[in-house]
């Protein structure tokens, strides 16, 4: 399982400070842009535990689809992934399912490690800077304690944490309703 957890923050570089004085080294910047694709006709149901979006991410001239599965549980699905070796007829794929474009997400990332944590610095068009801090464990509520842990050691704003990913930021946006346990 994939847990995740962002702080919205003001000021990157002051938080990019801290992480590469515990050691986080960063990768080059990169921009991903995600086009998220729903059943037509569902667009704006209300999402639950089973609920899924695909998504197609652009990175360059690397492609990946990719299925998210909601469990429930904000910050916890399931994910499963391949590359893609041509984009365009993916999307003639998923046309001719029924599936539709509901939205784009264009995203400025400086990826780090940091042990077994995955930390990104995130520029999100149209919500914001965050910190996103990432672990894969079977143990969804240990992993995410760990997260909690981390924060705090960097001395990030506690009001500032969302449990929540982004494309779900962006559709709650759009008036889509998520039921969570």
């Amino acid at each position: 399982m994939e847990v995740e957890v962002k702080v919205k923050v003001g000021n990157l570089e002051e938080t990019k400070k801290k992480l590469l004085e515990m050691g986080v080294k960063f990768d080059k910047e990169k921009k991903q842009v995600d086009d998220y694709y729903k059943k037509k006709g569902e667009e704006m149901a209300p999402q639950k535990a089973g609920s899924f979006l695909l998504r197609i991410r652009s990175e360059g001239d690397k492609h990946f689809f990719t299925m998210k599965i909601l469990t429930g549980k904000q910050g916890v699905w399931e994910e499963y992934e391949t590359k893609i070796s041509n984009k365009e007829d993916m999307e003639k794929i998923l046309e001719k399912l029924g599936f539709v474009k509901i939205i784009s997400k264009v995203k400025t990332r400086e990826q780090g490690k940091l042990d077994d944590f995955e930390i990104n610095l995130d520029k999100i068009e149209g919500l914001g800077n965050f910190v996103e801090f990432e672990l894969i464990s079977d143990d969804g509520k240990e992993a995410k304690k760990k997260i909690l842990e981390l924060i705090e050691k960097l001395d990030l704003p506690k009001e500032n944490i969302i449990h929540k990913g982004y494309a779900r930021l962006l559709f709650e946006k759009m008036g889509v309703m998520y039921e969570d346990n």
